[in-house]
């Protein structure tokens, strides 16, 4: 499988460098960001491309393809050599040092059933994370305070909780043995503290709506 993961790590670092020309040419918005933003916008993407991929091969293929667990292994490799170019959260680092470990031992030590429940555990949590860097792409893009923006970021938030710290928990009772449980535990951890971040983040909007639609009302009334 070493093979297949070299060919996908290369395959995304010209992908990084493919983005960044394509939207250094075309974007203002992009020449406008900093080289650190910059580099969180072109890795966001190719997680996303990433992200949904691994669920495609797997649903297609099944959880023994190796196109599909090669991809994830590659990408969780790639990312975590691009992140140390923009990310200063550890607890980045430790998801994908933890998601790491979990498919070296998803394809040497596993049993099928062992294997079965974590393929399901990563696209609980994978199916959440193309909606997160949307969000954070419409922000940095100025749509921030685009109405289109509060709805997705709900969805997101709604989304997140009910995969994330609802699903991948009834995952991790109901079809992993007590051992893969174990090892998925730092994610069921990280989960509930991200979901906690993301409520902050969403107040944040929901209360800067609100003072903007109050500030409407007493123009209006004026």
């Amino acid at each position: 499988m070493l093979t297949e993961v070299l060919l996908w790590m290369a395959a995304m670092m010209v992908a990084a460098v493919g983005e960044w020309i394509l939207f250094d040419q075309t974007l203002p918005v992009f020449r406008s960001l900093d080289t650190r933003i910059k580099h969180e916008w072109v890795g966001r993407i190719i997680s996303s491309a990433s992200q949904i991929g691994i669920i495609l091969f797997w649903f297609l293929e099944g959880t023994t393809s190796i196109w599909g667990q090669s991809l994830l292994l590659g990408y969780t490799l790639h990312d975590i050599l691009h992140m140390l170019t923009y990310e200063t959260d550890i607890t980045a680092y430790i998801h994908h040092i933890v998601a790491v470990t979990v498919t070296g031992l998803f394809k040497m030590t596993m049993t099928p059933e062992q294997a079965e429940s974590a393929a399901l555990a990563t696209v609980v949590l994978e199916s959440t994370s193309p909606f997160l860097h949307l969000t954070w792409l419409m922000k940095q893009g100025g749509l921030g305070k685009h109405p289109l923006f509060l709805y997705i970021s709900g969805f997101t938030a709604l989304f997140f909780g009910f995969m994330r710290c609802g699903v991948f928990p009834w995952v991790m009772a109901k079809k992993m043995d007590r051992v893969t449980a174990l090892v998925a535990m730092p994610f069921l951890i990280l989960n509930f503290y991200w979901f906690w971040k993301i409520l902050k983040i969403l107040k944040k909007v929901l209360e800067r709506k609100e003072v903007a639609f109050s500030s409407s009302e007493q123009s209006h009334e004026a």
